[in-house]
């Protein structure tokens, strides 16, 4: 989360998949994530914290490509860089990855850890 909003929430994001996402945070960190699905099929969520799946939902590391189909990347071609440049890779965060499935018209919760 930006360091700007050390707390906060947000609600209604709408995700790529049929999802609708409601968070929030503290301190920069997840404190809760609320997930609804809409069309049902497999949810990869990536996180920069662990998180455990509240009531009976079972979060599974991802593995491989996602199997659901709104997921499908096209193929596409390195960039053409020129050996000057002197711009340098962006540092990404680190982060876990996670799997579950969904169904329509539920929802389902996610804790810190």
């Amino acid at each position: 989360m930006p360091a700007a909003w050390p707390t906060g929430a947000v609600t209604g994001l709408v995700a790529r998949g049929g999802y609708v996402v409601d968070l929030a945070w503290n301190q920069g960190k997840i404190t809760r994530v609320r997930i609804s699905s809409r069309l049902g099929g497999n949810c990869r969520v990536r996180v920069h914290s662990p998180v455990v799946a509240a009531g009976r939902l079972k979060l599974r590391p991802a593995q491989g490509d996602n199997s659901n189909p709104f997921y499908e990347t096209s193929v596409v071609k390195p960039p053409l860089v020129s050996a000057q440049t002197t711009a340098k890779q962006p540092a990404l965060a680190p982060s876990v990855v996670y799997d579950f499935p969904t169904q329509a018209g539920q929802a389902y919760e996610l804790k810190a850890q």
